[in-house]
Formats: structure tokens, sequence, C-alpha cells
């Protein structure tokens, strides 16, 4: 990325193909387990990663907002950040609704197998952040780090891991609640 990008932009870019790679939208439901309390357990850490992004996305396409140069720009970054508003939305929601499921069914003696499914989560959020910084450099993905041809999106498609995607995926749609 050239030097006159502000890290705040290229932590977005990054962000942004994360969540590309995991976006509600881009595939229906995955099965992560059978049962709901570990699914659930699981998800927390994967929400918490996902409601934390979109909001520094929120906030920067806020930003783009009012710095626009152009009443075109500026069109562009108010829908952009009225439908990233919306994901965002959408993904406080799941997370609130898994928190409400966990908080009602503590169940003491499945504590450990509970720990163990977050620190699953906990595990996938790195690994896609990882996958996500590897799939930029491998496909030259221009500076704001999302693929814009379709060339560029079979390469990032390629390069990622369809498993880790489709679990954490299945986490924007608590479905089994």
């Amino acid at each position: 990325m050239p030097e006159d990008i502000s890290p705040d932009s290229r932590l977005v870019a990054r962000s942004l193909i994360a969540l590309c790679l995991i976006s509600p939208s881009a595939l229906a439901d995955q099965p992560v387990g059978s049962d709901p309390e570990l699914r659930s357990a699981y998800c927390v850490p994967v929400l918490e990663w996902q409601v934390q992004k979109y909001r520094q996305i929120v906030m920067n396409t806020e930003g783009w907002q009012q710095n626009a140069p152009t009443p075109e720009l500026k069109e562009q970054a108010t829908s952009l950040s009225a439908d990233m508003r919306k994901t965002l939305d959408s993904l406080e929601s799941a997370l609130k609704r898994v928190n409400a499921y966990l908080q009602s069914h503590t169940q003491q003696a499945r504590s450990d197998a509970r720990s163990a499914a977050r620190a699953h989560g906990e595990e996938d959020v790195v690994e896609v952040q990882a996958k996500a910084n590897q799939c930029a450099a491998q496909c030259g993905l221009p500076e704001h780090g999302v693929p814009g041809n379709e060339k560029e999106q079979a390469c990032v498609s390629s390069c990622t891991n369809q498993d880790l995607v489709a679990r954490m995926r299945a986490c924007t749609s608590p479905s089994w609640l």
C-alpha cells in the first residue's frame, strides 16, 4: 500500500477483506455444530470481532462522508455508511441474542466445553485476520483492500479457508436459538 494511506485506512482495508469473507449476506447458514449452547459460545468472540470491525468501518465511512471532495463521492460514502450501519445493527442483534441465550442456559458441568468452544471462536478470528492479510498480499488487491474485479474475487476465494468462513458466517444468523 502506498505510504500516503493512513494506518486507519489500512486497518479498515484489511478488516473489509476479512469481513467480506464472512459477511452475513454472502452465504446461507452453515452448520457449526448441533449443540446450541456450544455453537453460541463459539459465536460470541466471532460476533464481538465482527461488531468491533463494523463499528470502525462505520466511523471511517462517516468521516469519508464528511470529507468527500465531490457530491458523487459523498453520496457513495453515505450509501456505504448506511449499508455498514445496517449490517452492524444486524450483528449487534445477533450478539445480544447469543449472549442472552448463554445467560439463560448456564450449566456448571459444561463450563469447560463452553470455554473450549469460545477459545475455538477466538482462534478462528485470529486465523481469518491472518488469512485476510495473506490474501490481500497474494492477490495484489488495491489499496482499499476490497476485491474489485472477477480476477481479484476469484483469487481471494481461492486463498480462503472455506470451512473456516462457513463456520464463522453461520454466527451472523443464530437460527439455532
